[in-house]
């Protein structure tokens, strides 16, 4: 029988076996078929049956199909070797990251994974959550959305725990401005209908739009638009506004505005001198003569609140040919008080009076003050209601110049001149403590004389003087009148000769007294202890004391002097609070509480001051020890402040020697100068004003002499806060100090090596006063000191020829 393969090779005998053991027929028969495993897949699928018949199992017979082996269910199985893989490490607001959690062995089951993020609760839409691998499957994944909000915020960075796994996630910042904004300026003075431009550039762009306001302080009426918001758009670095000066028809001066942006930028802004006057004449005292054309006349004044005049500025003025009908005045100055709005119209106001003389005259006189008191003539003008008086709201010029009279000879240099002469009042008489002075070319129609003293009589005047023993006013037979001031108690007394004035009963000559602070003659010497000795031929001793009103108290305490010289030294009784102006020796002693005395004892040979006793009823004591002043020739003088240092002598000859004298200032060069001009070195007792650069600010000077200090560092840069402003009002030329106070510095600088300095600009343009551009600090940010209205002609380097300034090194600072 051909062999035919019909089973599969792993047929195996137990595949044939009944599940009845007693029941094998089928393989008894095979086995006596002799057949093996191997034979049976060769039988054909019609053979099989028939063999398998033939063993029993078949027909029939009813042959019993096998039973099947039966496999248990796999038990559940969670997914494990669990992995965390993320999009993105970093996000935006409103951005979303996927994570992916993959098993490395996959379950047969549903396998949940919590995750969570720390501190996320704000910054993201769900901070915690679970995720589920799914039966049989291997990853799953979940998504985080960082929250879109309008707060700007820093960049954060989150830790997210998914199942056993950490990831951190960062969220960039966000609603970010505009960052190290930066502002200039393309101008820092415009005409009027002119423009600035000023650029804002950012360091960094932001992703909002970042937005500053702008304002110009007191602008209003200036500028066509004096505030706003400039705004850097989001992811640009720039942004630039405009500013407009009004072009109106209006005269005005040259006047300086603060412009402000934010906390960034602060700057001062100047509109120039507009709308001019045409065909002007600045009148400033003279003989002058009016041309055939139109003629206007500007004269400097002082306004008070109300628009009356208080002072007239350029003297006496004469001129000759003025014609009513087409020729005007106009009075010049400022107001007295910064929200005035009146000032003088044609048709007169207080202090300013126009009339006509016997000699067909027109007499303007201008000013209320005594000694700033004024006059402008027109000569051949008889009908003093013709003439156009009017005013603008300008400031003034520096006025009449001003010439000291020390000692020598000196020629008027122009018209309109003032000279000053310097005495002190001993007694009632006017003691010189200038020299011998003849005047040449003086002009009685338009110069004038003024007295000055630390004090005077009151309602002493010219008349006064005429009568006063002591003085004599005389003319000698050339006509050259002669005044000759009281002698002191050495017999020495100054003169002032006119040589081309003959006025014996001086009713030709403008001459005035004025009251000034107390002056230092020699060295100045700060009482600080009970026990002084004088030591050098000339000093000026200084008491402490207070005005409370009606008397003065000491301050200092009992204080004895010896080796004081009547002749030389002098007493200033320095009072804190306004002692009365020209309060002298004679009201101490008239003192109606009988407690102030001023007590000669002979005897002894010692001068005793009495003060008024202080509120537990002390009193205090000034003691001149070894001297007896029985002519009353002590040199006694009260103020409430220190003006300038006079010098200690009479003598008339120009000063070329070398200064070995005590001096409290650090300047100790040789001085080899020809010396004509005041001495206001540092033995000046000034008032202490600190001036703070830490914002823009202005101070205001008092009658005080006051010394005006200011911190800077060695490379002259300012110790402010940096683009800041500090602007002094009233600085007075005659009495006031600047001092640069270097901090931690070594040496001091002239003002011509403090300007050189890189950085460092000194300017006066004649309009702004003088302004000092400190260098730039760290930030290239400089500050500004501006001096108002203290002008000065400069070439390329800071002189200051008019006003004394110091730039000291701090280790070198006294008082």
């Amino acid at each position: 029988m051909k062999k035919i393969e019909i089973l599969p090779e792993n047929l195996e005998f137990s595949d044939f076996k009944r599940t009845n053991s007693e029941d094998n027929s089928l393989i008894k028969n095979l086995d006596i078929f002799k057949l093996n495993k191997n034979e049976i897949r060769y039988f054909t699928a019609i053979t099989l049956p028939l063999i398998l018949a033939a063993c029993g199992g078949g027909g029939g017979g009813g042959a019993v199909s096998p039973t099947p082996s039966t496999t248990p269910p796999p038990a559940d199985k969670a997914h494990s070797d669990i992995t965390v893989s993320s999009s993105a490490t970093s996000i935006d607001e409103g951005g979303s990251a996927t994570y992916t959690v993959t098993a490395g062995t996959v379950g047969n089951i549903d396998t949940e994974v919590s995750w969570s993020i720390a501190n996320g609760d704000s910054d993201f839409g769900s901070s915690s959550g679970t995720v589920t691998l799914k039966a049989d499957q291997s990853s799953a994944t979940f998504m985080v959305d960082a929250t879109n909000d309008t707060d700007n915020e820093a960049e954060e960075t989150f830790t997210i725990t998914i199942g056993e796994s950490t990831e951190t996630l960062t969220i960039n910042k966000s609603d970010y401005p505009a960052s190290d904004v930066t502002v200039t300026s393309s101008a820092t003075s415009v005409e009027e209908g002119g423009e600035v431009t000023y650029t804002l550039t950012a360091g960094a762009a932001g992703d909002i739009d970042t937005s500053y306001e702008w304002s110009i302080t007191n602008g209003s009426s200036d500028f066509t638009v004096a505030s706003g918001t400039v705004t850097i758009k989001a992811g640009e670095t720039s942004a630039t506004f405009t500013v407009t000066a009004t072009d109106d028809s209006s005269y005005e001066a040259a006047e300086s505005f603060t412009v402000t942006v934010g906390s960034l930028f602060t700057e001062t802004l100047t509109i120039g001198l507009s709308d001019k006057l045409p065909n002007t004449t600045e009148a400033n005292a003279g003989n002058l003569t009016a041309t055939s054309g139109v003629d206007t006349y500007v004269y400097d004044v002082t306004f008070s609140s109300d628009g009356a005049v208080t002072e007239a500025n350029d003297g006496n003025v004469v001129i000759t040919g003025f014609d009513a009908s087409s020729d005007s005045i106009v009075l010049r100055g400022g107001y007295g008080s910064s929200d005035s709005t009146t000032a003088y119209v044609t048709g007169g106001t207080t202090n300013v009076d126009k009339a006509s003389t016997i000699d067909g005259d027109t007499v303007i006189t201008l000013g209320s003050t005594n000694d700033k008191t004024y006059t402008i003539t027109l000569k051949g003008v008889s009908d003093s209601s013709s003439v156009n008086v009017s005013s603008i709201n300008q400031l003034a010029d520096s006025g009449a110049p001003k010439i000291d009279l020390s000692s020598g000879a000196v020629t008027a240099a122009a018209a309109g001149e003032i000279f000053e002469y310097s005495v002190k009042f001993i007694n009632g008489v006017p003691v010189a403590t200038d020299g011998d002075v003849t005047l040449s070319g003086f002009d009685p129609n338009v110069d004038r004389l003024v007295i000055k003293s630390d004090s005077l009589p009151a309602g002493y005047g010219k008349s006064n003087l005429l009568n006063t023993a002591g003085v004599d006013v005389t003319t000698d037979t050339s006509g050259a009148t002669r005044i000759d001031f009281g002698a002191d108690s050495d017999g020495a007394s100054g003169s002032i000769v006119f040589s081309d004035v003959s006025d014996a009963d001086l009713s030709t000559i403008d001459l005035t007294f004025e009251v000034t602070a107390p002056t230092v003659v020699g060295t100045q010497v700060n009482i600080d202890s009970t026990a002084i000795t004088a030591t050098d031929d000339s000093e000026t001793f200084v008491y402490d004391a207070s005005w409370d009103g009606d008397e003065v108290v000491g301050s200092d305490g009992d204080v004895t002097i010896s080796g004081f010289n009547l002749s030389s030294d002098k007493i200033v009784i320095l009072t804190s609070g306004d002692v009365p102006s020209g309060y002298d020796r004679s009201q101490f002693e008239a003192n109606s509480k009988g407690t102030q005395q001023i007590v000669v004892d002979a005897i002894n040979n010692n001068t005793i001051i009495y003060f008024a006793p202080d509120a537990e009823g002390n009193s205090s004591t000034l003691t001149l020890e070894g001297v007896a002043d029985e002519s009353s020739s002590l040199n006694l003088v009260f103020g409430s402040s220190i003006g300038e240092t006079v010098a200690a002598s009479t003598d008339t000859s120009t000063d070329t020697s070398t200064d070995t004298s005590t001096d409290t200032s650090t300047d100790t060069s040789t001085d080899t100068s020809t010396d004509t001009s005041t001495d206001t070195s540092t033995s000046t007792s000034y008032t202490v004003v600190t001036l703070s650069a830490s914002s823009d600010n202005t101070v205001t000077g008092t009658s005080a002499a006051e010394d005006f200090r200011f911190e800077v560092d060695s490379s002259g840069v300012s110790k402010g806060a940096g683009d800041v402003t500090v602007t002094i009002d009233n600085f007075d030329i005659a009495n006031d100090k600047l001092t640069l106070v270097i901090v931690g510095g070594t040496e001091n600088l002239t003002t011509s090596q403090f300007d050189e300095l890189s950085g460092v600009e000194v300017t006066s343009d004649g309009l702004s006063g003088t302004q000092i551009f400190f260098a730039p600090n760290s930030d290239s940010k400089n500050d500004t000191l501006v001096l108002s209205n203290v002008e000065e002609a400069f070439d390329g380097t800071w002189t200051a020829t008019t006003y004394t300034v110091e730039i000291l090194a701090d280790v070198n600072l006294t008082g």
